[in-house]
């Protein structure tokens, strides 16, 4: 046997997706997103143009591949080399080769080496690694052991191909993905434990929390979606969590700290606060916290049971939270104590904490008796007016119980006053306003106060003060004055008396005012007063007369408010009293020296007709007063005479004045109003001036090394003006420094000095002062010396010319800088040499010129007079020659779909063609059963056929030089595969008995790649069914149901699909009943279970009598010896009622009652 060893090496061609193709391990043919089949190559070129005809196609597997391949609908086994087509029109395919691609079974992840070959004359192919991947997700939970009721956790998918997945919870988002290109995979949760909810876009998670204990399995599964919408599964994957007890994953104590308390008195209120654990807010409402529960809340409550609660202590009926509130009545140590439960999403009541506080009841302190308000002379002394009022005020605190208040005066007892405790306090406080009657001038008291409790009178507190009779508030000083005018040098008298100001007819008392002592005060400020007068005791009547010298005040003028200031003998040495009179007495002093003052202008120089405005400022602004008549002086020149003028301003002090070009002089005179003294200002200068129009002529941007010749140009009302009529400076820095200068100035800069000068010029008239900044002229200019550099030039002109015609080029001159004045020349130099002076040449390419391809013209531009130092520029033009030549024309398609229904976009196109034909006309010819769409192109048509089958097509292209060319074309299109209808049955999995409520999710694949399904139509038992969104929806009854589904799309193409589905009857509750006694209560519980499903509510009867009561426990009050009959049945979530449980209630025979004990 002889062996042979070929070198099969045929031209390669590309897959579309390079060397390596990725589709998952079963045996379904898949496509890229724009249709296109699972092998699928960009347009195959060889030799420079795209592949065309009919050839044959084969394929091969290497012999350790780990797969077989359908490839085109032949299977072809590693080691294999098959003719998978015979005919592949390339030319229809536009030299794109597509084939559908498989593994022939389903199988495990493999990479195999697949050659796909195109046979004929030079044989071509290509080899293609594909990777034919499996599902290898799993479930990612950070917290595998989360407690039952409290922790929210999430679950998350997790994909473990190395093909990266993208995992969806959107089955719309994972449609929008492609098996080949951006994969994305639909996760669809099965199993979940309750409450736990699936997300439904973004990454797949469970996301909750959890109702049960223990172990818990759960899964997903994997689809992809080809492009046609057809659900394909890939694989699953499984999961386990744990949950744990709740029982202790929380913890309260008491919200306020009452570990030590108060017996008898205390209003003990007791409430409780979350130390530890998950947020679970308590409430003594069970049904309330059931029902956030069981709508799923974010927000927890837990509901409090009171276990035992000492003394009076017992639950604010009114109040939703545990809020205990009495009273304990011996001292020692009591305990309360508690259950907590939390509940499930549906209702189940889960303990979660038992606990008993403890606390203890001390001796309480007696009431405390504290003195508020009220001045003291010294401690404990207080005064109070001889005609009676208030002395003080008590204030006492205690524990809100039941006060008793007594107050005595020198001895005796004047009040009592009995409070009880008020239910909405929580300390008790009372003020007491202690208060005399009129009492002699100068009495001593005894007074004291004291509070006890009710309950426990041997605790009390009290206080000891004593009160002394003085005058009161209404005793004042009273002044007055013959005159509120006077000189500043005068002097004047004022009286003052001791009376009640608010009855000063009632004249004075000294028994009930007593003796006092007077003089007068000058008011400084609102809170300060000094004194103008010596301390004068008063006569009989209560009188004394006070002497004022106003000259020895050192006021000029002004207002001067004057006070009464008394002071009581008292006989008391503790006590001393120094009061002001209530209203001041007003003096207005005038002021009768000279008044000093100068002048003030807004301006002293200005441009004629000046007009100024003089103000008159006094050294002492506070003789304004004293001010009378102002006279206003003007003299013209140093030698003029002063002439007056009126003032025509309302202001004396102000005076307007108007000036004509010259030096004036202005002055003022002022009189005294109160004593016609007269004075006159230093007279001011002012000085009115023209001023003169100036303009610089002279260029703005030279090269540097030029010199500058800048000429100023000075006038005034139209009239030129000679050097001798202005003064004018130059300055080269932005006016920093100036020097003298004529109307002319040179400027120049050396090489080095590239840059801007700021060149400014300023004129004024020789009267005009040099410092005045208005007087001035200025013109602000720049000259910039710049690089020298060439012109600038661009030639417009076509750059592809055609040869035999002529074409004209134009060119555009610019200088390199703005605003510079030079004179730009230049010339073109044209392709045989010639040179054409100015801005316009023409040109014909000639045949001989076209084998070179290309073409230059050439323009030189240069400025006049820098030609030599470097402004000269050269540009050249490339053009590019062509000729005249009718190209071939090929036609390419882009089809919605491969089989019809389908659109087809058709475009013409001159094939390696370089130039503008000459109006050129496409005539389209195809069947008249082609529908146009679009026809405004005139090389592009979009058509639409409905039908399967071959259709003609014709293009014939012309110009206007009479050329011709035709394309002809064959376009096949196929029928689409029929539609495949399948559904999936969803529901509880763990109990599948009546009623059971189910979800018919449809699986739908094949169809028309374009069509989808518009209806969707489901029947139970032949009647039709209730649907939600795109999926049925039904409660099934015991026994097998058959259900169908009948889908429609668009495209009016139908199917149907029919399954039976079996459930089990249902199983009723099983329940126990658990009894508790209490004191003067029983606490019955509810065991209930149901086998196939959960218990929903309870059901009681007391006595034969049904309770409106659903909760697992109920509590019955013992009133009686009487035996009472308690009866409990449970309904499960399929409304099926257990049997009834049984209990009698029978207390034994009460023992006799003993006295209370304190509680240990």
């Amino acid at each position: 046997m002889n062996e042979f060893v070929i070198n099969y090496l045929p031209e390669l061609f590309s897959h579309r997706s390079g060397n390596k193709l990725s589709i998952p391990a079963i045996d379904r043919p898949f496509h890229w997103s724009d249709g296109s089949d699972t092998f699928v190559t960009n347009p195959i070129v060889v030799n420079g143009e795209v592949m065309s005809g009919i050839r044959p196609i084969y394929a091969g597997v290497r012999k350790d591949a780990g797969l077989s391949f359908i490839v085109n609908g032949v299977e072809v086994s590693p080691g294999e080399y098959k003719q998978v087509h015979s005919r592949y029109d390339f030319e229809l395919m536009d030299g794109v080769l597509q084939l559908p691609m498989s593994p022939a079974y389903p199988g495990e992840a493999s990479v195999s080496d697949v050659i796909i070959s195109i046979g004929g004359d030079g044989e071509l192919a290509s080899i293609v690694t594909v990777d034919a991947w499996t599902f290898n997700g799993k479930i990612e939970n950070p917290d595998l052991n989360p407690t039952r009721i409290f922790d929210e956790f999430a679950i998350r998918a997790l994909s473990g191909t190395e093909d990266e997945c993208e995992l969806e919870a959107s089955k719309n988002n994972a449609k929008t993905g492609g098996v080949l290109d951006n994969l994305k995979c639909w996760i669809d949760w099965f199993d979940i434990p309750s409450p736990l909810k699936p997300s439904t876009y973004g990454d797949p998670t469970l996301r909750g929390t959890i109702d049960h204990e223990g172990s818990m399995g759960l899964g997903y599964r994997a689809y992809v979606y080809d492009s046609d919408g057809s659900q394909h599964l890939v694989g699953e994957a499984y999961g386990e969590i744990h949950g744990n007890t709740a029982m202790g994953v929380v913890d309260y104590d008491f919200e306020n700290d009452i570990s030590t308390v108060y017996h008898t008195v205390q209003d003990i209120r007791m409430t409780l606060k979350q130390t530890d654990g998950p947020t679970c807010r308590l409430t003594v409402d069970e049904e309330y916290a059931k029902s956030f529960a069981t709508r799923e809340s974010r927000v927890k409550f837990c509901y409090l049971e009171w276990e035992h609660l000492p003394g009076t202590l017992a639950q604010e009926p009114q109040s939703l939270t545990p809020n205990a509130r009495g009273r304990v009545f011996y001292t020692g140590e009591y305990q309360a104590s508690f259950r907590v439960y939390a509940y499930t999403s549906i209702g189940t009541p889960v303990l979660v904490q038992q606990k008993t506080l403890k606390f203890e009841a001390i001796e309480p302190p007696p009431p405390k008796v504290t003195i508020v308000g009220g001045e003291p002379i010294v401690q404990n002394l207080y005064p109070v007016p001889t005609k009676g009022g208030k002395v003080l005020d008590v204030e006492i605190n205690a524990e809100n119980a039941a006060i008793r208040v007594s107050e005595f005066f020198n001895g005796g007892v004047i009040k009592k006053d009995e409070f009880p405790a008020v239910p909405w306090q929580v300390n008790f406080r009372n003020y007491q306003r202690i208060a005399l009657d009129q009492t002699p001038l100068w009495t001593r008291s005894t007074h004291e106060v004291e509070a006890l409790y009710t309950d426990l009178p041997n605790l009390r507190g009290s206080v000891f003060f004593d009160s002394l009779s003085v005058p009161g508030e209404e005793v004042r000083p009273v002044m007055s004055t013959d005159g509120n005018v006077a000189l500043n040098d005068d002097k004047i008298t004022l009286k003052i008396s001791i009376r009640d100001i608010y009855n000063q007819s009632e004249g004075y008392s000294p028994q009930t005012m007593g003796n006092w002592d007077v003089r007068v005060v000058q008011q400084e400020s609102y809170d300060r007063n000094s004194p103008v007068t010596e301390w004068v005791s008063i006569d009989a009547e209560g009188n004394a007369s006070l002497p004022l010298d106003l000259e020895a005040l050192d006021m000029a003028s002004g207002i001067l408010r004057l006070y009464a200031e008394a002071r009581v003998r008292s006989p008391v040495p503790e006590y001393s009293k120094t009061v002001t009179s209530s209203q001041p007495v007003t003096v207005t002093v005038l002021y009768g020296g000279q008044i000093d003052a100068e002048l003030d202008a807004r301006y002293i120089s200005g441009e004629a007709p000046f007009r100024t405005v003089f103000s008159l400022e006094l050294m002492d602004r506070n003789l304004f007063s004293a001010l009378g008549d102002v006279e206003w002086y003007i003299q013209k020149g140093e030698q003029g005479d002063w002439e007056k003028f009126d003032n025509t301003n309302r202001n004396p002090r102000v005076f307007e004045r108007t000036f004509d070009e010259g030096i004036y002089y202005v002055k003022a005179k002022l009189l005294n109003r109160n004593s016609e003294a007269q004075t006159e200002t230093p007279p001011l200068k002012v000085i009115s001036y023209h001023k003169p129009r100036l303009e610089v002529e002279g260029p703005a941007v030279v090269f540097v090394g030029d010199t500058v010749e800048m000429t100023a140009v000075a006038s005034f009302d139209g009239e030129p003006l000679v050097p001798g009529d202005v003064v004018m400076q130059w300055s080269e820095d932005a006016g920093k420094t100036w020097k003298e200068g004529g109307f002319d100035y040179v400027l120049t800069r050396d090489a080095e000095d590239v840059g801007r000068v700021r060149l400014h010029t300023r004129a004024r008239m020789p009267i005009a002062p040099a410092e005045d900044r208005n007087a001035w002229t200025e013109n602000k200019g720049s000259v910039e010396f710049r690089t020298i550099r060439p012109p600038r030039t661009y030639i417009y002109g076509p750059r592809v010319a055609e040869v035999g015609k002529e074409h004209k080029y134009q060119v555009h001159l610019g200088l390199p800088y703005a605003r510079m004045g030079y004179e730009v020349k230049g010339f073109f130099t044209m392709p045989d040499g010639t040179e054409v002076e100015g801005d316009t040449a023409f040109y014909t390419p000639s045949s001989e010129e076209l084998a070179e391809t290309y073409a230059f013209i050439k323009y030189t531009a240069y400025i006049v007079g820098w030609r030599e130092q470097g402004a000269e520029q050269v540009r050249d033009q490339r053009i590019r020659l062509w000729e005249y030549d009718f190209p071939e024309f090929q036609m390419s398609e882009r089809y919605s779909a491969s089989v019809a229904p389908a659109d087809a976009t058709l475009y013409v196109r001159p094939v390696n063609f370089r130039g503008r034909l000459e109006n050129p006309v496409y005539e389209w010819e195809f069947p008249k059963s082609v529908e146009v769409i679009e026809d405004r192109n005139p090389i592009a048509r979009k058509l639409r056929f409905a039908e399967p089958g071959n259709y003609p097509l014709t293009v014939t292209i012309t110009d206007d030089r009479g050329n011709v060319a035709k394309i002809e074309k064959v376009i096949a299109l196929g029928v689409p595969d029929p539609y495949n209808a399948d559904f999936v049955i969803s529901g509880d999995a763990r109990h599948i008995r009546d009623p059971y409520e189910i979800l018919v999710r449809p699986v739908i694949s094949g169809g028309h790649p374009r069509d989808y399904i518009v209806d969707r139509k489901y029947y139970l038992n032949g009647e039709p069914m209730g649907s939600y969104g795109s999926y049925g929806q039904a409660i099934l009854g015991a026994g097998t149901s058959t259900i169908k589904m009948e889908i429609t799309s668009k495209f009016g193409e139908k199917a149907v699909k029919e399954e039976k589905f079996t459930v089990n009857e249902n199983q009723p509750p099983v329940c126990e009943l658990e009894r508790s006694d209490r004191l003067g209560s029983w606490l019955l519980r509810a065991d209930c279970s149901d086998p196939d499903g959960n218990v929903k509510t309870h059901n009681w009867w007391v006595d034969g009598e049904k309770l409106s009561l659903s909760g697992y426990r109920i509590s019955i009050n013992d009133s009686g010896t009487e035996p009472v009959e308690i009866q409990l049945s449970a309904v499960d979530d399929s409304g099926e009622e257990s049997s009834k449980k049984t209990v009698i209630l029978e207390r034994p025979a009460q023992e006799p009652k003993t006295e209370p004990e304190p509680e240990p």
